[in-house]
């Protein structure tokens, strides 16, 4: 079975003012499946709305395929594209009433008072603002706006609804909540939803799959998990939630298990392809994995330890409600991250900049990353 979207070898360059080419999208490859949620993710620059206007056909490519359902969508007009676009701002008629907003596509299109009204009326429930046809858009909260711009984008039913940052200009409770509603929507409707953000906690809380974008190419592409458990490589790793990465050298190897050592003398088992001896390999572990107690200065782990134990100092501590944030000195290694809950904070009776703690990672929460460090 054919997916419902295909991009083949999709490359799009521009020229700077001073004429230098820059590479948007360099050969990028993806394909989406019906009903499914997939969002690009990337900082500014990397090409994800360069792509999202090539799909949507704002844009041209310099070389490439885009195909809908298995056709070549490349010599088809904007609005003759089976898909609908939800941007940033909205772009709602001022002049026109909510009603008269959702059902202007239909309206174009020459669809009947009766069945407009009935499929706008339909799209305006969906969307929570039933009874809300008649009112101005002046009238209405940035909130209810972007419900208003969903409505008129889902009521055309089209196959696939792109999505550029709409979220981005509510504010954060707001946001969290349309972030549920949206994905709610997308699974409802059975519309495949390609979403563009540069928020990655939007990305793993909305998605089926996330495109990692840096340069216009793919550095990864899967489920939220695999990108932020098992990044493939340091920019991955670095760009999507708070990490810690640590150079360790592989010793030894029996086996599917190796030997490892970090600066300090400190060693762990680990297993994995990426296990090489005579390698440096880059470890990534995240904050909340990391267990800290504080007290004198431990020793390195001894071989075979089920995990990683350094020895630091604390430098800073941050407390954010229901968490302390742990930046700890590790010599030799650097500075790590550590994030600990309230109570188990308190149980070790407190820790104080300065103090001497001890840090143990499981081997299980360490993942070894491809490519040298960054």
């Amino acid at each position: 079975m054919a997916p419902l979207l295909e991009i083949r070898n999709a490359t799009r360059h521009f020229a700077t003012q001073g004429g230098a080419p820059v590479t948007a999208l360099d050969g990028l490859s993806l394909t989406v499946a019906d009903n499914e949620f997939v969002t690009l993710l990337g900082p500014s620059g990397c090409g994800k709305t360069t792509l999202l206007r090539a799909i949507s056909g704002f844009e041209d490519l310099d070389s490439g395929d885009i195909l809908i359902e298995g056709t070549s969508i490349l010599d088809r007009p904007a609005h003759a594209r089976p898909v609908n676009t939800v941007f940033q701002n909205y772009a709602l008629f001022p002049h026109m009433n909510v009603a008269r907003n959702v059902g202007y596509s239909l309206e174009v299109a020459g669809v009947s008072g009766a069945e407009r009204a009935r499929r706008v009326a339909e799209a305006l429930e969906l969307v929570g603002l039933g009874g809300y046809g008649e009112r101005s858009v002046r009238q209405l909260s940035g909130g209810q706006q972007q419900r208003v711009a969903l409505a008129r984008a889902i009521v055309a039913r089209p196959r696939l609804l792109l999505l550029d940052e709409p979220l981005s200009a509510l504010d954060r409770n707001l946001r969290q909540r349309m972030q549920e509603e949206l994905k709610q929507l997308q699974h409802g409707l059975g519309i495949s939803f390609v979403f563009v953000t540069h928020d990655q906690e939007e990305a793993l809380t909305m998605s089926d799959r996330i495109v990692v974008l840096d340069g216009g190419r793919i550095q990864q592409l899967g489920p939220p998990e695999d990108i932020y458990f098992r990044p493939e490589n340091a920019f991955v790793a670095r760009f999507v939630g708070e990490s810690n990465l640590v150079t360790a050298h592989v010793l030894s190897r029996s086996g599917e298990e190796g030997l490892l050592e970090v600066a300090g003398g400190a060693r762990l088992v680990l297993s994995g392809d990426r296990v090489v001896p005579g390698i440096d390999a880059t470890l990534l572990f995240r904050p909340e994995s990391v267990s800290v107690a504080s007290g004198p200065e431990a020793a390195a782990s001894e071989p075979g330890a089920a995990g990683l134990s350094l020895a630091g100092r604390l430098t800073q501590s941050s407390f954010t409600g229901s968490d302390y944030r742990l930046e700890i000195d590790v010599p030799g290694v650097g500075p790590l991250k550590a994030t600990v809950r309230h109570l188990a904070q308190s149980s070790s009776g407190g820790l104080a900049p300065g103090e001497p703690v001890a840090l143990h990672v499981p081997s299980a929460a360490i993942h070894v990353l491809a490519g040298p460090p960054a």
